[in-house]
């Protein structure tokens, strides 16, 4: 059984030296007509949902996340803070990289 080391992954990536002029010369981005639209539009829609996730951290201090959270549990905060936590979090991150692999696996399979 082989061990991969830092070292061994290293070397089998090739430098920019050793890549041939074809490959530098592709290395652009993609053409617009062979992009796949509803890919784009998901990605799209996981990052905002990232963005709109987020922005009750940008603007509340945690001390009134911890208020909502170790609060009264019978509160309309609260039940809103549970929906969020049990149905919103984390999915958007899970949609921008499953699209962010079927991305990668269309390029791939282009490439071969």
């Amino acid at each position: 059984m082989e061990i991969n080391t830092p070292q061994t992954i290293a070397a089998a990536i090739p430098s920019t030296a050793e890549m041939t002029r074809r490959e530098v010369e592709s290395a652009r981005p993609v053409a617009t007509v062979d992009r796949i639209r509803t890919i784009d539009m998901i990605r799209g829609v996981a990052l905002l949902g990232i963005l709109l996730m987020n922005i009750p951290g940008f603007g509340i201090s945690w001390t009134a996340f911890d208020a909502v959270r170790r609060g009264p549990h019978n509160t309309a905060d609260y039940y809103t803070d549970e929906v969020i936590a049990v149905f919103f979090e984390g999915t958007m991150r899970g949609l921008f990289s499953v699209g962010s692999g079927v991305v990668g696996l269309v390029q791939a399979s282009v490439l071969r």
